[in-house]
């Protein structure tokens, strides 16, 4: 299945950004700097949690056939 495939590889690009900006949010950071990479930081969240609905919802989906 080339949906579900690709977005497995596409949660798994997500784990890797995430893990980066929690990584980056733990740092000692100029304030400025610190809302920049914690909004992204937010955004990289909803971004994984939607890839991983898709990709559950792909899952079930080719499970069914």
């Amino acid at each position: 299945n080339d949906t579900l495939a690709v977005l497995n590889e596409t949660e798994r690009g997500e784990d890797v950004a995430l893990a980066a900006y929690r990584k980056a949010a733990e740092k000692d950071l100029p304030t400025h700097v610190r809302f920049v990479v914690v909004r992204q930081l937010e955004g990289a969240k909803r971004n994984h949690d939607e890839v991983k609905r898709l990709r559950d919802a792909a899952r079930a989906e080719a499970s069914a056939h």
